[in-house]
């Protein structure tokens, strides 16, 4: 009977982790780098194989080129500080050589592991240690820096291309209620005209937007101040969260 009960107990505690959106949050590089991490590896495994070879345009990396830049990235940041690069990699070719999405995922994981690794040995005073990175002077605790700002990054250009794609991040769809899955059922016809309505929306920004008007892919309410012109994130007044939200000429 205790067996029962202390199994049951670890059970509840295993099930509550699992589900913890921010677990990790707030608790350091460590606890935020596990949260990145398990999100990358989350998404990884919920983007269909299928759409490993999508890409929003023409010369735009692909899905699977967008993980393996991630990993990719890890290791040579991380190479900086002292661990070697994995004497597989030869060239950043690889980002375009890798794309069966187990082999991406084996790549991905390995890389968040040794990351995590690096910085779970590594001692207080040798985050100040000088390196030298692209002839730039940097420390080693800026490289730490540097990866996990990579990482959130690019996963976020990756909640966008499952979004567009009709996946739904694994966390957003463990956080729904039971109320909103069943309406969401019932329009399920109208949410797949909605995704492919984004889907040419988000490949013609793609296609069209520069350096100066990408920003635009991220404005959560936009508005046109007389004589002023589309307003961006730094000037927008901040509404209801919206995923993309576009200039009606776009």
């Amino acid at each position: 009977m205790k067996r029962l009960l202390l199994c049951i107990a670890l059970g509840c505690v295993a099930l509550s982790a699992k589900e913890d959106p921010l677990e990790g949050l707030w608790q350091g590089y460590e606890g935020e780098w596990g949260h990145v991490s398990r999100q990358l590896m989350a998404l990884a495994e919920a983007i269909p194989a299928d759409k490993y070879s999508w890409r929003p345009a023409q010369g735009v990396r692909s899905t699977s080129e967008v993980f393996m830049h991630i990993a990719l990235t890890n290791f040579w940041l991380l190479s900086i500080t002292g661990p070697p690069m994995p004497s597989e990699i030869k060239s950043v070719s690889m980002e375009k050589t890798v794309t069966a999405k187990p082999e991406v995922i084996q790549w991905l994981k390995r890389s968040l592991d040794a990351v995590k690794q690096a910085h779970a040995a590594i001692k207080s005073g040798d985050l100040l240690r000088k390196v030298k990175v692209v002839n730039r002077d940097a420390t080693v605790d800026g490289m730490y820096l540097r990866i996990i700002i990579h990482a959130n990054e690019h996963m976020g250009q990756l909640i966008a291309y499952a979004r567009v794609n009709g996946v739904v991040p694994p966390w957003s769809e463990a956080a729904k209620s039971p109320a909103q899955n069943n309406r969401e059922s019932r329009t399920g016809v109208r949410a797949r005209v909605v995704r492919q309505s984004s889907s040419r929306i988000f490949t013609q920004m793609i296609r069209r937007c520069n350096s100066r008007s990408f920003p635009a892919l991220l404005v959560t309410r936009v508005s046109k101040p007389p004589n002023r012109g589309w307003t961006f994130p730094s000037q927008a007044r901040f509404g209801a969260w919206t995923e993309l939200s576009v200039p009606s000429q776009v």
